[in-house]
């Protein structure tokens, strides 16, 4: 009997530690990459907030400009 196994009783059908570790090894590393998922997903959203907020901004913008550009037109100044 390894040693590993070696504290298993008789009769149980545990795997023994060298084959246990692996899995889990492998648990905490999906576990990690989910949780890297998670913050990941967090960080997506709040810049497509962002971008939301920016392209509104922009559109208001766009609006302010383009009225200026009416009241010059109406007042004849021309830019030069």
């Amino acid at each position: 009997m390894c040693t590993t196994c070696a504290a298993h009783a008789p009769g149980t059908h545990r795997a023994p530690l060298h084959v246990q570790d692996p899995n889990f090894a492998l648990f905490n590393f999906v576990n990690e990459l989910n949780g890297e998922c998670e913050k990941l997903e967090g960080q997506i959203s709040e810049m497509r907030s962002e971008i939301e907020k920016y392209k509104g901004q922009r559109l208001s913008t766009d609006s302010q400009r383009k009225k200026i550009l009416k009241a010059r037109g109406r007042l004849g100044w021309m830019g030069g």
